[in-house]
């Protein structure tokens, strides 16, 4: 085996900036996992029996309108308050939709939007 577990590496010296930087990273990426992990549930209550774009059954996912990351945005916007969990979900479920999708229709659809951001590119 080629991976050593006893390696020490050195740890550089940070500046405050640096330190609060990534203090506030590290805040902001416990409370994305503590958000999605609050309506993860709800997200794969919300799968349907079949896909949106071709009506097949199989290799189904749920995907949602808004990203976490929109939906946290727009609940600190109107809300300006630490965590609450049942207000957080509240929230979601009012204003959340979602689309069940199978995996070629997603790697389709995938396929068409980059192919449209790129002429985009090109004619931009």
């Amino acid at each position: 085996d080629d991976y050593d577990t006893n390696r020490s590496f050195a740890i550089p010296n940070l500046s405050s900036s640096a330190k609060a930087l990534i203090k506030a990273w590290v805040q902001e990426a416990q409370r994305r996992t503590k958000l999605k992990n609050c309506v993860q549930p709800m997200i794969e209550r919300a799968k349907g029996t079949h896909c949106e774009r071709c009506l097949g059954r199989k290799l189904l996912k749920v995907q949602t309108k808004f990203s976490t990351e929109e939906m946290d945005a727009m609940f600190t916007q109107k809300y300006r308050e630490t965590f609450d969990q049942a207000l957080w979900k509240q929230f979601w479920h009012k204003h959340q939709k979602y689309h069940t999708l199978c995996l070629p229709c997603i790697a389709e659809k995938k396929d068409h939007d980059r192919k449209l951001d790129a002429l985009k590119r090109k004619d931009g």
